[in-house]
């Protein structure tokens, strides 16, 4: 058998703190290679050094099943450990995941409505919130370590199941948000490839655009213009997610304005925006939004009418669809 060095190697975990030692030898009768890993010290000091290791650099040859000899008059007791090991957090949650109940019927009818492309487990909602909630061995990091997990895992999973998880957490969150936040979501945009997540992060930017606006109103006009239809979409939705007296919505003039180079969009999606958009605005605004609706209600494609006069009168219903049936008469 030949003599090897042993290598060290400082690992720790939440309870204690050793120094390993990783143990390799050959036997030259069959040629084979043997590894296993030793504990040789336990360090008592907060963070071990190379000193504490007075083996370091010693040649030591295997003596029997629990032992080392380290010189003709020295023998380690070699004590077999396990060490926990650091957790994969994409692994860990897509493990995690794919425990969880799914559902048939909801695979076959969400999964066409939202045209995806990511693996679809059909966990139901109810039970990803559950999961999020109970929590993952990340989740004593600092909140900017939990960020940058999370970042990697929506970066990196293939699932859509798993990529609605930290859309749930951050949603949990929202009082936190910060600037921060916003630049990986940002980030998280060019993921988009259905409009359940589109809409989740829609929220989360919503809320941030309450109290960073300056921040993010620039970055909705470059949505505004862009050739990607989920960023489009955003731009709008992010605005008013859904209107209500304990939220603080942007201007008005904001709202329509990035409403109005919307009106003929091509893309179902983004005339669905618009109409749910007109629709919020029109809770909100209701006199200046029938009037914006009113200068441009020939424009708008069927769906995005259909959606932005759900909560009008039935007068000011009849009155709109009315002059439209008029237009397609007279064309």
């Amino acid at each position: 058998m030949t003599s090897s060095f042993p290598v060290a190697l400082f690992m720790s975990s939440s309870k204690y703190r050793v120094v390993i030692v990783s143990i390799s030898r050959m036997y030259k009768r069959t040629g084979k290679n043997f590894s296993s890993m030793g504990c040789l010290l336990i360090s008592p000091h907060g963070t071990p050094s190379i000193k504490d290791l007075v083996i370091t650099r010693s040649p030591f040859w295997y003596q029997s099943r629990t032992s080392l000899a380290v010189s003709n008059n020295i023998v380690i007791p070699f004590l077999h450990i396990d060490m926990p090991r650091q957790a994969n957090p994409l692994h860990e949650v897509e493990a995690r995941v794919r425990k969880l109940p799914v559902d048939a019927p909801y695979k076959a009818s969400f999964q066409p409505i939202t045209r995806t492309n990511l693996k679809f487990l059909a966990v139901r909602m109810p039970d990803l919130n559950r999961l999020v909630r109970d929590g993952f061995s990340f989740y004593d990091k600092t909140d900017k370590e939990i960020l940058e997990i999370w970042n990697q895992i929506w970066n990196h999973t293939k699932l859509h199941d798993v990529m609605s998880l930290p859309l749930i957490y951050y949603r949990w969150k929202s009082s936190t948000l910060t600037q921060k936040h916003f630049r990986i979501f940002r980030g998280w945009m060019e993921r988009i490839e259905n409009w359940a997540h589109a809409d989740q992060l829609c929220q989360l930017v919503s809320i941030l655009y309450e109290q960073h606006g300056t921040l993010i109103e620039p970055i909705l006009q470059q949505w505004n213009r862009s050739t990607n239809p989920w960023k489009r979409r955003a731009s709008v939705v992010s605005t008013i997610y859904y209107a209500s007296p304990r939220r603080s919505p942007p201007s008005r003039r904001v709202v329509l304005s990035l409403i109005e180079p919307l009106l003929q969009d091509k893309d179902l999606y983004v005339q669905k925006g618009v109409g749910w958009q007109l629709r919020e605005a029109h809770k909100l605004w209701p006199r200046e939004t029938l009037t914006f609706l009113e200068s441009h209600v020939l424009e708008l494609p069927a769906i995005t009418f259909s959606y932005a006069t759900e909560k009008l009168s039935p007068t000011d219903k009849k009155r709109l669809k009315q002059k439209r049936a008029h237009h397609r008469t007279l064309a």
